[in-house]
């Protein structure tokens, strides 16, 4: 699960706007932004955020799933960007800035973060498990509904957006027509 930015705002609107009135119900803060903020909360929800967990729930009786949400916005993008966008956490992962982003333009903070992002993927490569330096990322079970965010205070979250991704299971994932357990 990663923290996205997913579409444009036209689209977000359009999106809205056929959304059932009881979608706002759930998303109180994005819909009093109005109704591009709306249509991108519930779009990344839907599409992102909540099959992303229903797939670590159903997956973990077996062996061990790690769930994350990624909200980090580069130092660099912060005066453009007020969330972080799908597949953004990718330079942190791989420590890897670009071929035209210049180390100069690349702060502290942000190689804090990929040096942090990089070493969990990298122990979880070796065994499994992503054991981050001096941060937990327990593993995912839906009891305890518990995830690692990746951003400007990074930590263990309990019942991330779990109104919000308990609603779209509820409502959207039913019309997928997912096979039982």
């Amino acid at each position: 699960m990663t923290g996205v930015q997913t579409c444009a705002l036209p689209i977000c609107a359009r999106f809205a706007a056929g959304l059932p009135p009881m979608a706002k119900a759930f998303y109180e803060d994005a819909a009093a932004e109005g109704d591009e903020a709306l249509g991108r909360a519930v779009f990344t929800d839907r599409v992102f955020g909540s099959p992303a967990r229903w797939v670590a729930g159903q997956a973990a009786d077996g062996a061990p799933v790690f769930l994350y949400h990624f909200s980090y916005v580069g130092d660099r993008y912060r005066q453009v960007l007020d969330r972080a966008h799908h597949a953004a956490e990718i330079q942190y992962v791989f420590e890897y800035w670009g071929r035209r982003t210049p180390d100069s333009v690349v702060s502290d903070e942000d190689r804090a973060m990929a040096s942090l992002m990089h070493g969990c993927w990298v122990a979880f490569a070796r065994s499994g498990a992503p054991a981050c330096e001096d941060q937990a990322w327990p593993a995912y079970d839906a009891a305890s509904d518990q995830l690692l965010e990746f951003g400007s205070d990074t930590g263990v979250r309990q019942g991330f957006a779990k109104r919000q991704l308990d609603a779209v299971e509820q409502f959207a994932l039913p019309t997928l027509d997912l096979p039982a357990q």
